[in-house]
Order: C-alpha cells, then sequence, then structure tokens
C-alpha cells in the first residue's frame, strides 16, 4: 500500500476555548455515536483493502479529549481502540486545542502512546490567542509541549493569528520554544514581513533529535463577529487548493457521518452537510466527492477563476462541494 487515504471525524462539537469567529459555540455540543463510528469503521477496512491504500484516521472535534458517547460513557480511548481492533494498519491522528494541567485530560493523553505502538499515534496542537481570550495561554501552551515531546519526537503545531494579536502570538512561541531549548530564531522575521501569507517553520532542539512543526496562518473571520478590521485577507497564490486539485484524497465527517467538504469549522458549519443517506458505502461517498471535483476544476479552468482571498475562494469550493452549485460573485451569502 503506498498511496495514502484520509478520514478525518469530527467526533465532538464540544469546546471549552471560546474562539472569536469559530462556529463551535454556535452549535449543539453532539458527540459521535460509538456503534455508527464501528460501523464506518467497517465500511473503510472494506474500501481501503479493495483499493490498496493506506488509510489514515483523523480525529477532530471541537475538542477531541472531551469526547463522551452518553450512551456507552465512553472517551476517545475507546474510540483508538475501536480503530485499531478494525483496521490495525491505520495511522491514527488526533488535534487537540490543549489544556493546562488536568489529571484525567493528562491520563487520557497518556494511555493513548502507552497502548499504542510508536509512529501509528500522532496527535498536533492547534493554539491561539483567541481560545479564551488568550487567558491562561503560556501555561496551556507550555503543558501541551510538555506532554507531546514527552511521546513524540516531532509535534505539528499550528496557530492563527490576527492584527491585534500577531506579534504577541510571535512572543509566546519564542518563550514557549526557549523553556524547552527549540530553536526560533527567524520566526519573527518572517511572520512579520509577509503577515497575510501562511508560513512554515521546522524547529530543532538544540540537543536531542526532536523537531516542532509550526504551521502559521493568517486568520480570517467568516462569521464576521468581531472587528473585520483585525483580521487579514490571506493571500491565495493560486486558483485552486491541493485537495481541489488532486482530489479525493480525503473524506470528513461530522458527527452525524454526514459528509462536509473540508476542516474548515468557519465555514462548513454554515452549509449544510451531504446527508449520509444518500450513500451506500465510503466508496459511493468518496465517487461522489470525485464527481464534483472534477466538475469543480472543470469550472475554475473554463472560467479562469480567481478570488480576492482564501475565505471567498473556500467558500466558493465549500458551497460547490456540499450543494453541487455556488455564486462566483458573492459565495458568502446565502
Amino acid at each position: 500500500m503506498n498511496k495514502l487515504f484520509t478520514f478525518v471525524f469530527r467526533i465532538t462539537a464540544l469546546c471549552d476555548k471560546a474562539c472569536e469567529a469559530c462556529c463551535n459555540g454556535q452549535q449543539k455540543a453532539i458527540h459521535i455515536p460509538t456503534q455508527l463510528f464501528l460501523k464506518k469503521l467497517d465500511d473503510i477496512r472494506l474500501f481501503t483493502e479493495a483499493k490498496k491504500v493506506q488509510p489514515i484516521i483523523g480525529l477532530t472535534g471541537g475538542e477531541p479529549f472531551l469526547y463522551v458517547d452518553p450512551r456507552n460513557r465512553s472517551h476517545i480511548g475507546l474510540l483508538v481502540h475501536c480503530i485499531l481492533e478494525r483496521i490495525p494498519s491505520a495511522e491514527i491522528l488526533i488535534r487537540t486545542s490543549g489544556w493546562e494541567a488536568h489529571p484525567i485530560l493528562d491520563d487520557r493523553l497518556a494511555s493513548l502512546f502507552n497502548k499504542i505502538p510508536k509512529n501509528q499515534l500522532n496527535i498536533s496542537l492547534g493554539f491561539n490567542l483567541f481560545q479564551k481570550k488568550g487567558i491562561g495561554a503560556s501555561k496551556r501552551f507550555k503543558h501541551m509541549l510538555s506532554l507531546l515531546l514527552a511521546h513524540q519526537d516531532r509535534v505539528i503545531f499550528d496557530v492563527i493569528y490576527n492584527r491585534l494579536n500577531v506579534e504577541k502570538t510571535i512572543d509566546l512561541i519564542e518563550a514557549g520554544l526557549a523553556d524547552f531549548n527549540f530553536q526560533y530564531q527567524g520566526i519573527r522575521t518572517h511572520i512579520l514581513s509577509q503577515p497575510s501569507t501562511p508560513h512554515r517553520f521546522t524547529s530543532r532542539h538544540r540537543e536531542k533529535a526532536k523537531q516542532i512543526i509550526i504551521e502559521a496562518y493568517p486568520a480570517y473571520n467568516a462569521y464576521q463577529q468581531g472587528n473585520q478590521a483585525h483580521f487579514f485577507d490571506e493571500n491565495v497564490s493560486c486558483g485552486v487548493c491541493h485537495e481541489i486539485k488532486t482530489g479525493p484524497t480525503q473524506l470528513f465527517y461530522r458527527e452525524d457521518l454526514s459528509l462536509y467538504h473540508c476542516n474548515d469549522p468557519f465555514l462548513d458549519s454554515r452549509i449544510s452537510p451531504i446527508e449520509k443517506e444518500r450513500f451506500l458505502s465510503v466508496s459511493d461517498e468518496v465517487n461522489a466527492m470525485r464527481d464534483r471535483l472534477v466538475r469543480l476544476r472543470q469550472l475554475f479552468f473554463d472560467q479562469q477563476l480567481t478570488f480576492k482571498n482564501k475565505q471567498m475562494r473556500c467558500a466558493f469550493c465549500t458551497r460547490f462541494m456540499m450543494r453541487g452549485r455556488a455564486d462566483v460573485i458573492n459565495p458568502l451569502t446565502e
């Protein structure tokens, strides 16, 4: 198996961070039912075996470590156990927004690494100063770095910022990296010289063979809940993103296993997902998304579509993929 295919599950909408411009505060805190998840895993196994692709299972939220199945009172550990039981070869990716020292959540994370073979589990950290309005940010950031570096040689850390907090965000990153003896030279210069452009940095430990991959993004405010002038219009250097060009290479599921286009909770939550009842199998889902991607790529080619920023482009592509149509002129309107 050489080709990879990723299945991302938003296992819960529950989150304690209350980030500005995020959709989670506008949604009910629902969780993926365990039995539905098990059935989907069986179907994924059949699909990946038939297509001879390597499965990657992603768990996200909300905050995935707050997931609880109300019927079975299970937490994320059971879901991970189910993945390994149903699809032993699967690589498991979990994206957390982190927490301050907490005995239950700390133990929940550590127990995953203790039960899963090394390099089969990767937990990444999404972090920013919108979370809890920046309260406790430094403590939370350093605690999560300590937890993740204890179990992983390579930690992926993504961050977003706006015009008001970009320098404070850089201060926090530099202080955290310095405390753990990681290199951080050049990060400030690169971000401040092109704040409207995404950046990716590799920070290496000064003594150990450990790395922190930092992915820094300018934030846009799809919900326009705060002052729009504080947010960036992220520059788009090409007509389409990688998934539109090459996909489908991944499927994204909400808690009820309906499909959505990508892992952008700002935009996707505004548009009704593709109901799961429309499909008989994972293979049907892949074929349906492939058909829409082919038509979307053709539309970009025929009309030479360009957008002034990422927000407009993502809104257009999301609407097209989830509705089969979109307004080129005004993609953000209902």
